[in-house]
């Protein structure tokens, strides 16, 4: 039996138009702004405003993020409704696919 998202200490944090749910404090200082300039980028890029506010929701590893939303481990994000689920910002970062993969993920939702 998996993880489910429910079995972690989530902490929310608000931003202009996103909200980001995440288990690791401190992750919101770096993410959150970033994930705000790239939303502006995806609009710009479809052509679309968005009326309603994104969720970006962090998990802590691969495993978690696997178990939780059903997608292989090779996948770095999905979008689900109006929920951007993101595999750990550090191992994106380290393989220089955060950005790309944030905005990619973003454009799905818009």
């Amino acid at each position: 039996m998996g993880i489910t998202a429910r079995g972690f200490a989530w902490q929310y944090f608000g931003g202009q138009r996103l909200d980001l749910f995440t288990t690791r404090a401190g992750e919101e200082r770096t993410l959150l702004p970033l994930a705000e300039r790239l939303l502006i980028e995806a609009e710009r890029r479809a052509g679309l405003q968005l009326s309603s506010r994104v969720r970006l929701r962090v998990y802590p590893s691969v495993a978690a993020f696997r178990d939780a939303t059903g997608e292989p481990g090779w996948v770095a994000a999905s979008t689900a409704g109006g929920t951007i689920r993101l595999q750990p910002p550090e191992m994106l970062r380290s393989a220089g696919a955060l950005e790309a993969t944030l905005l990619h993920e973003l454009v799905h939702a818009v």
